[in-house]
């Protein structure tokens, strides 16, 4: 997602030259109109194998970025995640009840929790979203998208843990034209809402897609391992950012493959 806003009229934060856990770091940089964060760990397996870190790499972090916030009153664009409660019907609204199943949601419970508090208490605005399944171009193979991609460029055979997961898979552009919605739009106090399509593909669907778009015939090897907690189907309700934002998603499932088919040919050739 950084390299689509940096396309964009973006300041990105240079973790190269700074720290990002201390407030002179962030201090430098002054006053800006709306910090848009998105750092930290995303790996779910990571977050068992070191929790500490994970949270310190999210929730720390973000405290840090708080205070920045506070002291020169700029507006705050926190990017969650899928930390719903479990429920029967698989789709989930941002009122719907919330529970942490793995340290990496604990992180941004904990995260959107200070968020609040910063919002009472010092008078901070800022809008949260809770993102589905974003995948683009460039990801990190951990995700599942990237993950079939960088497997067929060695061959045909696909290894996945399971094809039934129903998941909402957002593509990034329709991410960064939320974003750029939200900035031009004042907001105050708090809002939450999911980023989503609120379509569901199951992953055996996925994979389907993805043979038709690159013509290669695609052959599923099952590992037979199994998460933690398994979430049969986890589709986000957009209703209420379709709504404030007059915003859509402009990139079905299919265009956004195609697009990713255009960027990993080019590893093909």
């Amino acid at each position: 997602m950084i390299s689509e806003l940096n396309k964009t009229d973006f300041e990105i934060f240079d973790r190269g030259k700074n720290k990002i856990n201390n407030l002179n770091s962030w201090l430098k940089y002054g006053q800006k109109d709306v910090l848009v964060f998105l750092s930290g760990k995303t790996s779910i397996s990571e977050s068992w194998e070191n929790p500490y870190e994970t949270y310190n790499a999210n929730t720390n972090a973000l405290h840090v970025a708080l205070e920045y916030c506070s002291i020169y009153k700029v507006k705050l664009i926190f990017f969650s995640s899928f930390i719903y409660k479990i429920n029967e019907f698989g789709v989930y609204k941002e009122n719907d009840e919330i529970k942490p199943y793995n340290p990496y949601a604990l992180s941004k419970i904990s995260s959107e929790n200070l968020i609040k508090f910063y919002v009472s208490n010092f008078n901070l605005d800022a809008v949260i979203l809770r993102p589905f399944n974003i995948y683009g171009p460039g990801q990190k193979k951990s995700f599942l998208i990237s993950q079939i991609f960088n497997q067929l460029l060695k061959g045909n055979t696909i290894h996945l843990k399971s094809v039934e997961p129903i998941r909402d898979y957002i593509f990034v552009k329709d991410i960064i034209k939320a974003i750029i919605l939200i900035i031009n739009k004042p907001f105050n106090g708090l809002k939450i809402y999911n980023l989503s399509t609120g379509i569901g593909t199951s992953v055996s669907e996925l994979v389907e897609l993805i043979s038709k778009t690159t013509k290669k015939k695609l052959f599923i090897k099952l590992s037979g391992e199994n998460d933690k907690i398994k979430i049969n189907k986890a589709v986000g309700d957009n209703s209420s950012f379709k709504k404030d934002y007059a915003w859509e998603p402009t990139y079905s499932l299919k265009k956004g493959i195609e697009v990713c088919k255009d960027y990993y040919l080019k590893k093909w050739i």
